[in-house]
């Protein structure tokens, strides 16, 4: 490619280099001197206290340079303009420099595997080098400070502000806690829950054994109401009317009253004045006795269901009906006990149902508390130390080394000429890279296959390259006498490439089996002829009968390739003067010639017919 396209490459690449080297004939020397700083870890945001990492040297992103960042700041505008107004640079005309110019002398960069940066400043007077390289450092330590001063104020400001907000905070925390205390009467929970755990299970325990005695007091009282078919409310009146003598005393005149009724009823009428007079007797005597029982049972708060049975009454075994009441009157209170512990066990558990939610928010407001706590700690802890930082004056940078005049110069003449060589070099080559990629003409068989459908059966080396280490030209040699082809030594590709052609058409042909076989081309001069006949000869060589036929009319070449007549031909043929017979001309075995015979005479029209 470079071959095809070398004047572009020289032009071009000659063209950079002159470049550089005028470039590099007007530099003049300049001197250079250096500073180093040490880069401290900068904690003036963690005097706040709420962080640890911010804004100080280490990245805020994984590809993040701390370094890098001091080295954008040296280089800033707020230190730079410091160096300006104090010293005030010129350049060759005069005019004090811009900041945008001052800069560009500047180069600042960190020392490898240490929190070093060197700070380099290049210019034409070595004293002002050394000079505005110093003012810039001290700018740059004043604008540290600066930053330090101004973060420890915003600091101050800021824990000034928060101070009084988290003790505010904070006591409402404790109030609010307080009140919860209050309402849900909590002094220990860790203790309450131990308690009421224990005393659910004795409240249990109670139950359990509350409920056994009432089942056995509940089995005899059912047995005894079932022999006295009352309940122990009426037993209890019925021994109440049964301690009476009063009650005794009417029962027995009443039966007496009765028996003598019963006697005399017998005997007899009902009109007797003395039946009459029992009669009479035997009603008050149990309007007295009514009056008595129900005075007894009013006094004592009792009642009988559907009256008082006097033969009841007159039936109970004291005994018994003690038992029986003593058994109702436990069974009554074990009903009412076994209500109540109930009762308190459902108070109980709903107590400790409540306790987790209370506990968890109980937790709460400890933690609440205590960050408030550690908030309002932390912050008057760090407003101190602020106080601290303000009176120490903190900065972040120290000088190690400071510029000094530098008392040798150095010229970039040698740099920039080597540049420009290599620069020169590339340009040439990208140059020609860019020629050939514009050049749309077909270079090698590949792109000839890209281009066309069909398919390459061989390639012939170029002859005049072959022949251009030799003294002959073997294109002429070759042209004067075609079977040198197949002796040349130095020809041997040559022949290899026939013979490969051949090989191929057989192949690609054979199912076909033609025997004819065209070579021609869209323009003239590229080696027709040239082919046809060493074509024919490696033919021939295969033991092959071939016959060339120069079709080339216009301008024949076959008769002067083989060096043999041309006086009967093709045209001879077509003009049928002779039979093709005649026309045969043999070069070698195997191998015969119509050569094109006497050139036609071609005669052009005046005027070219337009088809319609």
């Amino acid at each position: 490619m470079i071959k095809r396209h070398w004047p572009i490459a020289i032009i071009s690449g000659f063209s950079v280099i002159a470049l550089g080297f005028a470039f590099a004939l007007r530099q003049t020397v300049t001197y250079q001197t250096d500073a180093r700083l040490l880069i401290k870890l900068d904690q003036s945001r963690e005097l706040v206290g709420l962080t640890t990492n911010v804004d100080n040297l280490e990245g805020l992103t994984m590809d993040s340079d701390p370094l890098a960042n001091q080295s954008e700041i040296f280089l800033s505008p707020s230190v730079l303009q410091r160096v300006i107004d104090e010293i005030q640079p010129t350049n060759e005309q005069g005019k004090v420099l811009s900041y945008q110019t001052l800069a560009k002398k500047f180069k600042v960069q960190p020392l490898a595997s240490t929190d070093i940066l060197v700070v380099t400043y290049t210019d034409k007077n070595p004293e002002m080098a050394a000079q505005i390289l110093n003012s810039a450092v001290d700018a740059y330590i004043e604008n540290n400070r600066q930053s330090v001063q101004d973060e420890t104020n915003k600091a101050t400001a800021f824990i000034e502000e928060q101070l009084p907000l988290a003790q505010q905070e904070l006591k409402q925390q404790e109030a609010q806690l307080r009140a919860f205390k209050n309402r849900f009467k909590i002094v220990d929970l860790n203790q309450e829950t131990t308690s009421i755990v224990n005393y659910l299970a004795s409240i249990s325990y109670e139950i359990d054994q509350t409920t056994i005695a009432l089942a056995d007091v509940s089995s005899r009282y059912d047995a005894l109401s079932n022999q006295l078919g009352m309940d122990w409310q009426e037993a209890a009146a019925y021994a109440s009317l049964n301690e009476s003598s009063t009650l005794q005393q009417l029962m027995d005149r009443l039966q007496t009253v009765k028996v003598d009724l019963a006697m005399k009823s017998s005997s007899l009428t009902n009109y007797n004045y003395q039946i009459v007079d029992l009669q009479e007797e035997e009603g008050k005597l149990s309007n007295l006795l009514d009056q008595q029982i129900n005075q007894a049972l009013s006094s004592q708060n009792r009642y009988i269901n559907g009256g008082v049975n006097l033969s009841k009454l007159s039936g109970i075994q004291p005994e018994k009906v003690n038992s029986f009441v003593e058994l109702g009157l436990q069974r009554e209170g074990l009903q009412n006990k076994l209500a109540s512990l109930r009762n308190i066990q459902q108070i109980s558990q709903n107590r400790a149902n409540l306790l987790p939610e209370l506990q968890q928010v109980h937790r709460d407001f400890d933690r609440r508390i205590a960050q408030e706590q550690d908030t309002f700690d932390t912050l008057s802890k760090q407003l101190q130390n602020i106080q601290l930082a303000k009176q120490q004056n903190l900065v972040n940078v120290r000088v190690l080394t400071r510029a000094e005049e530098p008392s040798t110069g150095s010229s970039a003449k040698s740099k920039i000429m080597i540049g420009s060589i290599l620069l020169g070099g590339l340009t040439g080559i990208t140059g020609a890279f860019l020629v050939d990629f514009l050049d749309k003409k077909v270079k090698n068989t590949q792109e000839i296959e890209e281009i066309l459908p069909y398919p390459l059966h061989g390639i012939v080396p170029n002859y005049g390259m072959l022949a251009s280490n030799r003294s002959d030209s073997l294109q002429k040699l070759m042209a004067s006498n075609p079977s040198l082809s197949a002796q040349e030594p130095m020809v041997l590709s040559i022949v290899e490439a026939y013979h490969n052609i051949k090989i191929n058409l057989e192949l690609w042909d054979r199912q076909r089996k033609s025997k004819v076989i065209a070579i021609t081309s869209a323009v003239p001069k590229e080696g027709k002829s040239s082919i046809v006949a060493n074509l024919a000869i490696a033919e021939s060589q295969a033991y092959q009968n071939v016959l060339v036929i120069d079709c080339h009319l216009r301008r024949p070449s076959q008769q002067t390739l083989w060096q043999v007549n041309n006086n009967k031909g093709v045209c001879e043929i077509l003009k049928q003067e002779v039979p093709w017979q005649d026309t045969l001309i043999n070069i070698a075995p195997r191998l015969d010639l119509i050569t094109a015979g006497d050139r036609m005479v071609v005669r052009w029209c005046p005027y070219w017919i337009q088809s319609e």
